[in-house]
């Protein structure tokens, strides 16, 4: 008896639900209901988590008038971004109201909303009892936070922000149930108002801690978790006052700049103070050549008591005498390489950096000792190269590359150091998924030889999607052949120096990029605002049958556009 052939719908649900972990809502939507009802069931089963950010406008207004119509109880995690997608958080909101069309949404990220669009925001937050998780990024965010602490329901708070964020704004009685925070800019005299407003705390993070005098207050707290990237205002002194009121602290995480902090001593008897402290991550970057020995150094950080902790490290040495001190496997997910001397070589220590920085020595390129000692990291998806000092050539860049990382694992490439025409392009052939590059306008001439190398022109139509140049303003007399290398970009972001380039080309860009997603043309150099019509600067201009299904916004002195 022969068996009946099995169609793919008829795989167990289970194997449906790991398909579709890996797919976008819409992807699952558009491909799979209305397959048969067992699927629309197991659809309509699911908990969406939709990210808005880097969508095309026409995604987009699928997901606004089909997918959040149809499924609006199934949205749990939301997040919506103004960057690449300008405009998009205005025309959500016009659409839905957060509090009201999205009932179990217990997840939330902004990023760069407008002041008004983040007040408008914030209305409805307030009135919402489920949402535990809130994430934004928003660079006005330090002026208008007082209220994100009211939102009762919150467990977890992510902010972004420039600038310091002030707790002495917040009305003294108000008490959050925060229990997760993670800031970037704050002062580590106001820890105290910090600990008052939020008592419930367990892990606190701040990417950027400042000092402004050395007098600080501390009160008890229940904090477990606590991460530290200090700036230079911040002395190995205060940070003795601070840990030793945190008795409870179970993980310190600590970056900063400082010789003081080489300290091994110091630090011993720092941390014996903690005694439920299980993990310890230190990461110390020498501001300036040091007299202290790499060995002495090394081996201070090597005694019984980290070795019973089973806390270890790396010391990497650069050829100025720099010195980077840090744990191993590091906690952090970036890392800057200074590619030079290193206290050990354990391998597999750099399996978690995705992230890496490095400045190009031209000494070290050359010397096949230091290339063989250099140190291993397999998982790096986005690398960023400097020079040390002014370098014409790197015959050997591509060797040293290859003993770093793993090529195939590469997407994201900023370039700022001047390679040459065959450096750039070999390392274009040995990156097959590169699809991120940023750089500046004379490297990007250089590196391609005035956009004259076939394999080069080739290579960066065919592979990067997204292309940024940091400075410098693309110029009339080579705007054509750019258009023609980057035809097939969808993100794109370039100066100009007049509103004549700019209105030249903008609306070429637009019409002659089929595949374009997202626009910003920065005005660098004149100082009269934009004019693209006889309306007022913020208003469309006036470009006949260029906006059709498009967003853009005009400002002062750049332009976004979104399709």
């Amino acid at each position: 008896m022969s068996k009946q052939p099995m169609c793919f719908t008829d795989l167990a649900n289970e194997l449906f639900l790991d398909i579709f972990d890996y797919l976008r809502p819409l992807d699952i939507i558009c491909s799979f209901y209305l397959t048969n009802p067992r699927l629309n069931q197991l659809i309509t089963s699911l908990h969406f988590h939709i990210d808005m950010s880097n969508l095309s406008k026409d995604d987009f207004d699928y997901y606004c008038q089909h997918i959040f119509s149809s499924y609006q109880s199934q949205l749990y995690s939301l997040k919506l971004s103004n960057n690449g997608a300008c405009g998009s958080i205005k025309l959500f909101l016009f659409q839905f109201n957060l509090q009201t069309s999205f009932p179990n949404l217990q997840s939330l990220a902004i990023i760069e909303p407008s002041v008004d669009e983040y007040q408008n925001i914030m209305k409805m937050l307030l009135t919402m009892s489920q949402l535990k998780h809130l994430s934004i990024k928003m660079t006005a965010l330090s002026s208008v936070h007082c209220e994100i602490f009211s939102i009762q329901s919150l467990k977890t708070c992510i902010l972004s922000y420039d600038g310091i964020i002030s707790f002495q704004k917040i009305q003294s009685s108000l008490s959050s149930d925060i229990e997760h925070l993670t800031l970037d800019g704050f002062y580590l005299n106001e820890i105290n108002l910090l600990f008052h407003h939020l008592p419930h705390i367990r892990c606190l993070i701040i990417n950027k801690l400042s000092l402004r005098t050395t007098n600080f207050i501390l009160s008890s707290t229940n904090l477990s978790i606590m991460k530290l990237n200090c700036d230079l205002s911040v002395r190995f002194h205060s940070i003795e006052l601070l840990l030793t009121s945190l008795t409870q602290l179970k993980e310190f995480s600590f970056t900063a700049n400082g010789n003081e902090y080489l300290n091994s001593q110091r630090w011993q008897t720092l941390l014996t103070s903690l005694p439920l402290l299980t993990k310890f991550s230190l990461d110390i970057i020498t501001s300036s050549a040091t007299s202290t020995d790499f060995d002495t150094l090394s081996s201070s950080f090597q005694t019984k008591f980290w070795q019973q902790h089973h806390w270890n490290f790396v010391v990497d040495c650069s050829a100025i005498g720099k010195f980077h001190l840090y744990t191993i496997p590091p906690r952090a997910s970036f890392i800057q390489s200074l590619n030079s001397l290193r206290s050990t070589q354990i391998s597999n220590i750099y399996n978690n950096i995705e992230y890496l920085y490095v400045k190009l020595n031209e000494t070290f390129i050359h010397d096949d000792e230091a290339l063989h000692r250099q140190n291993q990291f397999p998982n790096v998806h986005s690398l960023q190269l400097y020079p040390n000092t002014t370098i014409q050539t790197i015959p050997d860049v591509i060797l040293f590359l290859r003993q770093t990382l793993d090529f195939f694992k590469l997407v994201h490439l900023e370039i700022f150091v001047c390679l040459s025409t065959l450096t750039f392009s070999q390392l274009l052939n040995n990156l097959p998924r590169i699809r991120y590059l940023k750089t500046d306008y004379d490297l990007l001439l250089d590196m391609t030889s005035n956009f004259q190398i076939l394999d080069i022109n080739m290579n960066l139509n065919k592979k990067i999607k997204k292309f940024v140049l940091r400075n410098g303003c693309l110029l009339e007399d080579k705007f054509e052949q750019f258009m023609n290398v980057f035809s097939n970009i969808e993100y794109l972001i370039f100066s100009v120096s007049s509103t004549t380039d700019l209105h030249y080309m903008v609306p070429k860009l637009v019409k002659r990029m089929p595949n374009l997603i997202s626009l910003h043309v920065k005005h660098r150099n004149d100082k009269s605002q934009l004019s693209f019509g006889t309306n007022s600067t913020s208003q469309m201009p006036v470009w006949d049958d260029l906006w059709n299904n498009m967003y853009y916004q005009i400002y002062q002195d750049n332009i976004k556009v979104w399709k």
